[in-house]
Parts: structure tokens; sequence; C-alpha cells
């Protein structure tokens, strides 16, 4: 009886071969899910931008026209011209009015992915918009909140 011999010419991979394609594909799904993660939350910093220069400001200047004053302005009020309730990630809002021409919004920013890291840039981003009705915007890591205030001539 002969013993089994090997072909040489066997065709299949070898397990280091197995490995290194199974760790190659690991980086890419890290690299891809990386991605789409940072697509994520440029796209909610640009929606959230888009709604705090735009949307609240043409609310709040439209309900400054029908009723002369801001003061008595409520979040329903924002909300019924189309203002979405929720923030860029679910969480809600609020609305105050410290004074006849001013309102205070408080974001909430609780389910960010990073909310200290979008809550300070999305603050920055806001301070830096030239001839918008934001006169400030801040953000308290403590309480992940984006405050901005509008000053409504």
């Amino acid at each position: 009886m002969n013993p089994p011999t090997r072909d040489l010419h066997q065709r299949g991979f070898t397990l280091p071969e197995i490995l290194a394609v199974i760790a190659l594909i690991g980086i890419l799904v890290s690299t891809v899910v990386t991605s789409f993660g940072t697509a994520e939350q440029e796209l909610a910093m640009t929606s959230s931008k888009d709604t705090l220069l735009n949307d609240i400001p043409s609310a709040l200047i439209s309900y400054r026209a029908i009723n002369g004053s801001l003061t008595g302005v409520v979040k329903k009020d924002i909300t019924d011209t189309g203002v979405s309730a929720n923030g860029p990630f679910g969480d809600t809002w609020t609305l105050g009015t410290p004074a006849a021409r001013t309102v205070s919004l408080g974001w909430l920013i609780t389910s960010a992915e990073d909310a200290d890291s979008f809550g300070p840039d999305l603050a920055t981003a806001l301070g830096n918009a030239s001839g918008s009705a934001i006169s400030s915007a801040t953000y308290d890591d403590t309480s992940d909140t984006l405050t901005v205030n509008y000053r409504i001539p």
C-alpha cells in the first residue's frame, strides 16, 4: 500500500491567506462605518445650522409681524410654521422669551454620538454666521444643551 501523496498543484487558500483577507475586510468595514458616522454628524450639523440660522428666525419674524411683539411666543407657534419639534438627534428643544424682542432656544444634544464635540462645533458655527438674528450661541457640557439667543428687531 502506497502512502497518500500530496499534489503540489492543489488548488485552494492557505490559512494565512484567509486570515490576511479577513483582516483586510475588517479594516475596510471599520473605515466605512467611521465614514458613515462622520457623514451623519456632518449632515446633522448642516441641518441644525440651517434650522437655527434660517427657519427659527423666519418663524420669529413672522410671529412678530403678526403679533407686534415676541412676548407670548411659544414653541407651538414655531413648530406650526414647519420647524421640527426635535433636534437633529431626536432630542426636543425649549423656547423662552426673556424680553420683548429676545427669544432663547435651549436645544438638547444628549442623543448625539459625541455631544461634547458636536455642541461646541455648532455653537462656534452659529457664532461665526454673519448677518443672522442670533445674538449668542453657547454650549453647556454638563447638560448637553446648546442655548441660542435671538434678537429680532
